[in-house]
């Protein structure tokens, strides 16, 4: 979801939150390792992330041990709180994730 954008150097920037079940499980996002590391999915999803300087947000296991669902944003100041809970509807836990900003809303006139 795109949620506004920034102006930065006279270039456009999206404020970016990208969620989902990445399943990418061999990737430990503590540490932001992968073992083992030749791995070609798990480089395009680094490079991906470090050219729209995203951070991933969940930081609790979401099924088994392993960190699949995740929360990506290129403006982690706006996350207030990232939670994993065990009350999923599936075999994934759920993840909550409470964002703080003001939103604005332009009115166009015609």
């Amino acid at each position: 979801a795109v949620v506004s954008t920034q102006s930065t150097g006279g270039t456009t920037v999206p404020d970016l939150f990208i969620v989902g079940d990445f399943n990418l499980p061999l990737y430990d996002w503590l540490t932001g390792t992968v073992d083992p590391i030749d791995q070609p999915l798990y480089s395009v999803m680094e490079s991906f992330s470090g050219f729209n300087s995203l951070s991933q947000m969940v930081h609790k296991p979401t099924r088994g041990e392993n960190y699949l669902d995740l929360v990506f944003t290129n403006r982690p100041d706006y996350v207030l709180n990232t939670d994993v809970e065990d009350e999923g509807i599936s075999d994934h836990r759920s993840v909550y994730c409470t964002l703080g900003f003001n939103a604005t809303v332009f009115f166009i006139e015609r």
